[in-house]
């Protein structure tokens, strides 16, 4: 009798979790293309080259203005919507809008890409996806193994540290204050949240199903998935393939990069890089996190790259106007390249230590107890915190136009800096860094070349003066100290090559 239940259960799947477009008005192409949404352009182009690097044809839309046209004939069309930071109602008005213009598409299969540090508007953005798609159940995987980030009992670790533990709960623009994924999740939905254990996922494809089809009969809407390796990502994608794909799944770029085997999309010709020919890389850091101190730290002293740090609190005050400064820095970076010079242009550590979150010391390390590591030290009602030790919307929203301002002159730099030199490469650290540089050269959308180090993507420029210019990309609390020395490194191979 349970098994008939079961089996029961199991039939009733796809037709419980969405009702997609009608194959009678779709094309083949329409069919088999695949759509991604991400709250930032680090998120959207780590996502999409799991699947430009099977030889798909990934194209990322910096908005959602940007012409129909620009997605061509690609296989994945990845729409950024630049909403981490906002307020949860823009944020969820913002992604209903990216789903609609990949439903008026004909994309009918979803792929909401979520912060692995969980940052941003998980919930609101999920009900988005689903409300436009009429989806009666997503799945969360926000795991990455491969980037040290694992999901356990429903809880996310970073380096097997709960995030409300870890550097993410200094975060300056959204500090982590709940690592357990169901219960963050629940807080900023209205739909019911579940969960799949890891014990679940390890009994293999079918029992997994099986767990499916409990919490989908149980009534929940969210269903959020443990995993702690990349075997289990490969289970969890192809029982969730078996089940025809619900239209919204959700998560980090680890399972994204299981979908194009599961999913049978068929590789077209690589595309190849088009390095400038430029003698040195240009690496440009907005972020304020200690890891990616540490990178930028560790590329001046392994290569000798240059390194020009901002005075923030002058942007911030309005000095950024100074047209003398700007030209020194220009000329600096721009004379510096032209020598074969590696160039590093970072914020300075004022900006973390400063202006940045409260739940930093006055010496910029983040306020954890370092015996327990349990909970921040000293936060009983620290200034800037409500309750719930989460930032006051005054407070919050004063640090979101802080970093507005120090990104908007980081991209007005390269632009001067592009005008006068060639550059071999351009490296961009943060996802809001990473936008404000790409709008400002012009261009409407990347096109996803290769993946340097997992996570961490190559892209080409669409449109402007300098379509064409391979860019990197990687969200500031990503990756290994060595890692930008190794992304300099491939930029002035592939530029080689090009001679």
């Amino acid at each position: 009798m349970a098994g008939r239940g079961l089996e029961r259960g199991l039939r009733q799947i796809p037709a419980v979790i969405a009702r997609p477009a009608s194959p009678a008005r779709m094309s083949n192409m329409e069919q088999r293309r695949l759509g991604i949404i991400a709250d930032d352009l680090t998120g959207a182009n780590d996502t999409g080259v799991q699947f430009s690097k099977r030889g798909l044809v990934t194209t990322v839309l910096l908005d959602t203005e940007a012409s129909r046209d620009v997605m061509g004939d690609a296989d994945v069309v990845v729409i950024n919507t630049d909403s981490r930071w906002i307020d949860p109602n823009a944020a969820y008005r913002r992604v209903k809008e990216a789903a609609e213009v990949l439903r008026s598409a004909g994309i009918a299969k979803v792929y909401k890409k979520l912060d692995s540090a969980l940052r941003g508007n998980v919930g609101a953005e999920l009900d988005a996806v689903m409300d436009v798609l009429q989806a009666k159940v997503a799945f969360v995987v926000p795991a990455f193994p491969d980037a040290g980030r694992v999901t356990v009992g429903g809880k996310q670790l970073l380096k097997d540290t709960p995030l409300d533990r870890s550097e993410m709960a200094c975060d300056p623009l959204s500090p982590i204050t709940e690592s357990h994924v169901p219960t963050l999740v629940s807080r900023q939905s209205r739909r019911r949240v579940g969960h799949v254990p890891l014990e679940e996922v390890a009994s293999g494809q079918d029992g997994l199903r099986a767990s499916f089809a409990t919490r989908i009969s149980s009534g929940d809407e969210i269903v959020v998935i443990d995993a702690v390796e990349r075997e289990h990502l490969r289970v969890i994608a192809r029982a969730l393939a078996s089940l025809d794909l619900p239209l919204v799944t959700a998560g980090s770029a680890g399972l994204a990069a299981e979908l194009p085997e599961v999913l049978g999309m068929t590789s077209k010709d690589r595309m190849g890089s088009k390095a400038s020919r430029g003698s040195g890389v240009l690496v440009v850091c907005g972020s304020a996190s200690p890891t990616a101190e540490r990178q930028l730290t560790y590329a001046t002293t392994a290569i000798g790259a240059l390194s020009i740090a901002l005075d923030t609190s002058g942007i911030l005050s309005g000095l950024d106007s100074d047209e003398d400064r700007v030209r020194e820095i220009v000329y600096r970076a721009s004379a510096g390249l032209a020598c074969g010079q590696d160039v590093l242009i970072r914020v300075n550590s004022d900006r973390c230590r400063s202006r940045s979150s409260p739940l930093r010391n006055r010496d910029g390390r983040c306020r954890l107890d370092a015996d327990s590591g349990s909970t921040p030290t000293g936060l009983e009602n620290p200034s800037g915190l409500g309750e719930d030790r989460c930032p006051r919307r005054d407070d919050a929203a004063r640090r979101v136009e802080d970093s507005r301002k120090i990104t908007s002159h980081l991209a007005l730099l390269v632009k001067r800096i592009l005008g006068r030199c060639a550059v071999a490469g351009l490296v961009l650290t943060g996802g809001d860094t990473a936008l404000a540089v790409c709008r400002a050269l012009g261009a409407s959308a990347v096109a996803l070349v290769d993946e340097v180090v997992p996570g961490v993507p190559s892209s080409r420029l669409v449109d402007g003066p300098h379509t064409g210019l391979v860019i990197v990309t990687k969200a500031g609390s990503f990756g290994e100290t060595d890692v930008i020395v190794k992304v300099i490194n491939y930029l002035r191979d592939a530029a080689f090559q090009r001679r």
